[in-house]
């Protein structure tokens, strides 16, 4: 399997040339490899939408995190790979048209609602925007910059991120597009500065409805989350990106987070499934909890569709806490191999509907209600 390597370090050694006349492909090499050197290619210059995608680890400073396919890519992340993309994906980046639901029209190149739109309702997708420095645009339509936005980039989809009057514009927050709008459009008047420029407090929010390049930016500025229960202390984890620790002896039964946040109809990487349709995209420390196959904190979801942590073990003052995802999640949208360590280790986190029937009997106690529902119903 190869690695993901970054062009701009000198990481990636080859291209892939595409002849469809003859239905074959060249490899180039880029630069000289040497005799010993590992020969790697950026998958996302050849692959559009991705069947199964992956968590890169290969250590690049900018590295793209989860490879999913170019379709995925931020404005800014596509602009890196220039020159390298094959010209079907190429194609695919720039077909398309703007397509409203009959509850949005375009009036005089902003978009508006022509009806009330609930919270979390999905408003179209979204993947072929720019950012301006008043906004975002695509396909001729414009989407100014607001403190107080009505909908939030979820995963290439425009959400509702609060319920939206009808004949009122759309409008989203540019700081969760962008770390540092000077250093993106340098000496411009721009709408807002970024991420970067916003209060500590602030960033603590709202941190988990930037975009993914956003909150990577962030925690390699030094950025650190901030839990707001004191027995927990987030710390930075190597490839594991921020990781919550105990920060003092925490007994078994204790609820260290009640969590809230924006429901989605469709799981994403930072989701947790509470339901039909129903997949919490959440902050707080709560976010920083790893997976791990034997855990000592589980995941109870509540009727309202937000859920609690609580631990299920005694945890030790320095010890990681964890849940597994296996419990939450029973097709997951992004699957990952497992290095937990532990005996009863699942190697390929993929879901519930992946498990054993020895490994399903042992997670049973702490698997969702709505996970068990859909095993009676497949059984």
């Amino acid at each position: 399997e190869m690695c993901i390597r970054d062009r701009y370090q000198r990481r990636v050694r080859v291209r892939i040339l595409v002849s469809p006349d003859t239905d074959s492909f060249e490899v180039e090499a880029l630069r000289d490899i040497k005799a010993g050197d590992m020969i790697a290619f950026n998958y996302l210059t050849t692959e559009y939408d991705m069947n199964c995608s992956f968590p890169c680890l290969c250590g690049a400073s900018y590295c793209f995190r989860m490879i999913r396919g170019f379709k995925h890519l931020t404005p800014e992340q596509r602009a890196r790979l220039r020159g390298l993309v094959t010209p079907s994906v190429e194609a695919l980046s720039c077909a398309g048209t703007l397509a409203l639901p009959r509850d949005l029209e375009l009036r005089a190149g902003r978009i508006e609602a022509t009806a009330a739109v609930k919270k979390s309702s999905v408003l179209f997708e979204c993947t072929q925007y720019q950012v301006t420095p008043e906004g975002i645009t695509l396909f001729g339509a414009s989407i100014p910059h607001s403190d107080t936005a009505n909908s939030v980039l979820v995963e290439g989809f425009l959400v509702a991120g609060r319920d939206i009057a009808d004949h009122e514009p759309l409008t989203v927050n540019v700081n969760y597009f962008v770390y540092d709008m000077q250093a993106l459009f340098p000496g411009a008047k721009t709408a807002c500065g970024g991420f970067k420029s916003l209060e500590d407090s602030v960033k603590q929010r709202v941190l988990y409805l930037c975009e993914p390049p956003v909150r990577a930016e962030a925690m390699r500025n030094g950025w650190t989350v901030i839990s707001t229960n004191s027995s927990i202390v987030v710390r930075p984890n190597g490839d594991m990106g921020q990781t919550a620790y105990a920060a003092e002896d925490i007994a078994a039964g204790v609820k260290l987070f009640h969590a809230t946040g924006l429901m989605v109809p469709y799981p994403t990487m930072y989701t947790i499934c509470v339901g039909e349709g129903q997949h919490l995209l959440f902050g707080d420390a709560a976010e920083c909890l790893a997976h791990h196959c034997d855990p000592n904190v589980r995941v109870s979801v509540q009727p309202d569709g937000t859920f609690n942590m609580e631990t299920i073990k005694d945890a030790k003052a320095g010890e990681m806490l964890t849940f597994c995802y296996n419990t939450t999640e029973w097709d997951m949208n992004s699957s990952f191999p497992c290095l937990c360590g532990a005996a009863t280790c699942a190697k390929m986190i993929r879901g519930f509907k992946y498990l054993g029937d020895a490994d399903r009997q042992r997670l049973w106690p702490i698997t969702s209600d709505f996970i068990k529902s859909l095993v009676k119903a497949n059984n």
